[in-house]
């Protein structure tokens, strides 16, 4: 008997029921750290000033590559990746990272077109083409010609042969704005005694961030799953194409299958005869149940599973005259099934009342800790 849920009803009894103290289906869902500091949002557009040079970047459109959107810029920083040493001098596709908390740049990289990564806010260091970056500080304030920004992160973008004294590149990026500061080497920076105050930087002078999906005063409604801001039958795909999944330790071993067989004594033992989908009040049968172990090692379990029925008075254990003992261990090793059964060979259940019937089945360990459970359901029909 496959287990059969049906998703539409859990769902409406949800709905019904109040959760007067649970967050979780209150709280408004939140965007990642990489979309707080990061507004990506096609009309965006932020203009930067050393004092003498003006330097304007704006978002002109988005691109599907492998199934991720990229932002296009019309340019943007080079941060030693090409380009002039301000600038990149071309277009540049940008896209969120949101497991990684980073930002990801499309790039053609010794011959080949490969993601790397732009700024990493899970911190330490990376590399990227060719460049040792570091996240050096968060909780830095900026002040620019466009204003002061606080809790801003300073990143550092150095040529492995640097030297010890180099600066090298420097990106301060704020919260809701992207980049506010750029500091760019007034030469090779190899080895050369150049500290913060001799480089060249381009400070925000202004910037136009257009309201979009995810920033603080559109935040991401609960349920919203696929991060659109709308909660729709996208989002239910989503759930229902996860539905029970899981990766606690306890789901590495799965109830993944549960049969029922009528039965008849033969001898001393109950032997099967026939697969059956419901029952009929008289019936003696016994149960089946398979597990799968989708974990990385191998799980000794006891062959005989726990099985409780509710309501209990609608199924008795029968047995015959043999001694009821028959309790083993089985290792189920990675990618393997095992078949367990509830009673030794010498018992089984006999219907006794009409009506639906919840089995609640556990699987224990040798030593009776339970590793996996779920529930299943069958029906009994009244006698003709």
């Amino acid at each position: 008997m496959k287990k059969g849920l049906v998703l539409p009803v859990v769902l409406i009894m949800l709905a019904s029921i109040s959760f007067p103290n649970a967050n979780i289906f209150s709280e408004q869902a939140e965007a990642s750290i990489v979309e707080n500091y990061f507004p990506f949002h096609v009309g965006n557009q932020w203009t930067y000033t050393d004092g003498t040079k003006e330097l304007t970047f704006s978002i002109i459109g988005t691109q599907e590559i492998n199934g991720h959107t990229y932002y296009k810029f019309d340019d943007y920083f080079s941060a030693g990746l090409g380009g002039d040493g301000q600038t990149m001098g071309t277009e540049v596709l940008l896209r969120y990272d949101r497991e990684l908390d980073a930002v990801l740049m499309y790039f053609h990289f010794r011959g080949e077109d490969v993601d790397i990564t732009r700024y990493n806010f899970g911190g330490g260091r990376w590399a990227m083409a060719g460049l040792e970056c570091r996240f050096k500080q968060r909780g830095v304030t900026c002040d620019v010609p466009a204003g002061q920004f606080s809790d801003c992160t300073n990143f550092q973008f150095l040529g492995y042969d640097a030297g010890p004294d180099c600066y090298g590149y420097g990106e301060y990026v704020a919260p809701g704005v992207g980049c506010v500061k750029y500091v760019v080497p007034g030469g090779a920076c190899l080895g050369t005694d150049q500290k913060e105050g001799d480089l060249v930087t381009f400070q925000l002078r202004s910037y136009q961030i257009l309201p979009s999906c995810g920033d603080a005063d559109h935040p991401y409604p609960v349920g919203d799953l696929n991060h659109d801001c709308r909660v729709d039958m996208f989002d239910l795909a989503i759930l229902s194409s996860n539905w029970l999944e899981c990766t606690a330790p306890e789901c590495d071993l799965r109830i993944t299958d549960v049969t029922i067989f009528r039965c008849e004594l033969v001898g001393n033992r109950f032997e099967r005869f026939e697969e059956v989908h419901e029952l009929t009040v008289g019936d003696v049968f016994v149960v089946q149940v398979e597990i799968f172990n989708f974990g990385h090692q191998t799980k000794n379990v006891l062959n005989l599973c726990g099985l409780v029925f509710s309501p209990e008075n609608c199924v008795k254990v029968v047995a015959s005259s043999w001694p009821s003992v028959c309790a083993a261990n089985i290792p189920v090793p990675t990618g393997g099934r095992a078949l367990l059964t509830p009673l030794c060979s010498s018992q089984a259940f006999k219907a006794e009342e009409a009506g639906h019937v919840i089995m609640h089945i556990y699987v224990d360990d040798w030593n009776s800790r339970t590793i996996c459970d779920s529930t299943f359901t069958t029906e009994i029909l009244s006698a003709q």
